[in-house]
């Protein structure tokens, strides 16, 4: 038989077990909430906008330089008419170093210029990867949060119209 002063600590230790269980049931249902996911879907979003922002940098970066590079080789093409233009039978003896001087700089500039037009090819692809990624996400959230009521349908007329999404040029 289980004296007063037992059955008082034997109470208190179920009871003191059965608050640590409900606490933890507590925090296992708070983290699969609703909000808890949307949060989780946002923060996962937040990554993707971030590797969508550096993907965008490195792009425009990379159009300047090869915009660059496109401006210097037609020059260098037009200099290069120019030279053969002053007469019909060829380059002129007095123009011909620096005729072949600018040749070989043309000849150095075309296959730079082939690289950066594949590499701003592959670069522009791999953004519109992450952009489609991106967007698939945002409407994944939008329809989650809509589902659980937590966001109204009718919200999303406005935010739809403010933030298209990122525009890929």
């Amino acid at each position: 038989m289980i004296t007063g002063l037992r059955q008082w600590l034997l109470a208190l230790v179920v009871l003191a077990f059965l608050a640590g269980g409900a606490s933890r049931l507590q925090r296992i249902v708070r983290a699969n909430s609703a909000v808890a996911t949307a949060e989780r879907l946002r923060d996962a979003l937040g990554g993707v906008r971030a590797r969508l922002d550096a993907c965008l940098a490195t792009r425009d970066g990379s159009e300047l330089r090869f915009e660059a590079l496109a401006r210097e080789t037609r020059l260098l093409r037009q200099e290069l008419d120019s030279i053969e233009a002053l007469d019909p039978r060829g380059v002129p003896e007095e123009a011909y170093d620096a005729y072949l001087t600018r040749v070989e700089e043309y000849n150095v500039a075309v296959p730079q210029w082939e690289r950066q037009a594949a590499d701003l090819s592959a670069l522009a692809l791999e953004c519109d990867s992450i952009a489609q990624d991106h967007n698939g996400r945002v409407a994944s959230l939008r329809s989650f949060l809509v589902d659980e009521g937590i966001w109204e349908e009718e919200w999303l007329g406005t935010a739809d119209r403010r933030e298209q999404g990122p525009q890929i040029r």
